[in-house]
C-alpha cells in the first residue's frame, strides 16, 4: 500500500524521508534529558559528590534538548504535511484523469455522492497516514530500539572495569 501511495508522492517522496529523520531527531531530543538527569542522579545515589558546574551543564543541556525537541518536531511535521498534501493533490489529479476517460454512463451510474466521497473523504483519510503515521510512527519505533542498544552498550561498558579487576 505504501509503495502505491508513494508513487503519487513523486518529487515529494524525498521530503517524507527528511521529515521522518527530523522527527526522529526530535524524539531523540526528548529522550536525552533523561540521560542527562541520570548523569546527575547516579553519582548522588552512589554517595559521591557532584560539582555545581557539572549539574549546571546538564541542566543547560536539558533545556537545549527540550527547545530542540519542540522546534524539530514542528519543523518535521511541517515538512511532512507539505509533502502529504502535495501527494494528495497528485492523487486527486490522477483520479480526475482516470474519470475523464470513463464513459459518461459509468460516471452517472456512480453518482455524485460516491465520486465526492472518493475525491474528498477517501483521499483525505490518507493525510493522517502520510503526515503523521509515517514520520512519527517510524521515529517512535526506532527510538526504543536505540535506547535498548544504548542500554546494552552501557552494560558492556559497566562490566568491563569489573572484568579488568578480576584479571588483575
Amino acid at each position: 500500500m505504501f509503495k502505491k501511495i508513494f508513487e503519487y508522492a513523486g518529487p515529494y517522496k524525498k521530503n517524507m524521508y527528511v521529515a521522518t529523520v527530523v522527527v526522529l531527531v526530535s524524539v531523540l531530543m526528548g529522550v536525552l534529558p533523561f540521560v542527562l538527569a541520570y548523569q546527575v542522579i547516579s553519582p548522588l545515589v552512589m554517595g559521591d559528590s557532584v560539582e555545581t558546574g557539572f549539574v549546571l551543564l546538564r541542566v543547560i543541556g536539558v533545556l537545549i534538548c527540550l527547545v530542540l525537541q519542540a522546534v524539530l518536531y514542528g519543523w518535521g511535521l511541517s515538512i511532512s504535511h507539505k509533502a502529504a498534501y502535495n501527494t494528495l493533490l497528485r492523487l486527486r489529479v490522477s483520479l480526475q484523469k482516470k474519470f475523464e476517460k470513463l464513459p459518461l454512463g459509468i460516471v452517472e451510474e456512480k453518482g455524485t455522492g460516491t465520486i465526492k466521497k472518493l475525491f474528498v473523504d477517501d483521499v483525505d483519510s490518507l493525510e493522517l497516514l502520510l503526515a503523521h503515521s509515517v514520520p512519527e510512527g517510524i521515529a517512535n519505533l526506532l527510538i526504543p530500539l536505540v535506547i535498548y542498544i544504548a542500554m546494552f552498550l552501557s552494560l558492556i561498558h559497566i562490566s568491563e572495569p569489573t572484568r579488568q579487576a578480576e584479571i588483575s
